[in-house]
């Protein structure tokens, strides 16, 4: 945690600071009264900026951290595997049964295929299976 607060303060002051540089190239004082409301929205886009900034980087250290234990586990068990980009969209349990069906009835198919061939009765390229 100590490690997220001080790249979030590091972050938002770098920020801070190149907002506060842009704005003195413009001609604008950000401490000025007359502009307090540019200077509230400057902050508040540094804040937010930093804290994204810390988010990306915890998130990154974690994946590093969890890569570099996957080297070294245990001989019990495995690294966890990726999943697939699509594996957020979820599937269709119809589709899963839809797809199920038709490999039976494939796998049927190739057996009588193989029966037929063993069989001395058709040879493989005169029958096709049916889907």
């Amino acid at each position: 945690m100590t490690r997220f607060i001080a790249i979030f303060l590091a972050a938002s002051l770098i920020v801070g600071a190149a907002i506060y540089g842009l704005a003195r190239l413009q001609g604008l004082d950000l401490l000025d009264p007359q502009v307090r409301t540019i200077a509230g929205l400057a902050v508040l886009t540094a804040l937010y900026v930093g804290l994204r900034v810390a988010m990306v980087v915890r998130r990154l250290l974690a994946r590093r951290e969890v890569d570099d234990s996957a080297d070294g586990m245990p001989p019990g068990r495995s690294p966890s595997k990726k999943k697939s980009a699509f594996s957020r969209w979820g599937r269709s349990a119809t589709l899963d049964a839809r797809l199920a069906a038709r490999q039976a009835r494939l796998d049927a198919a190739r057996e009588r295929l193989e029966a037929k061939a063993a069989s001395g009765g058709e040879s493989e390229t005169t029958s096709k299976p049916s889907s």
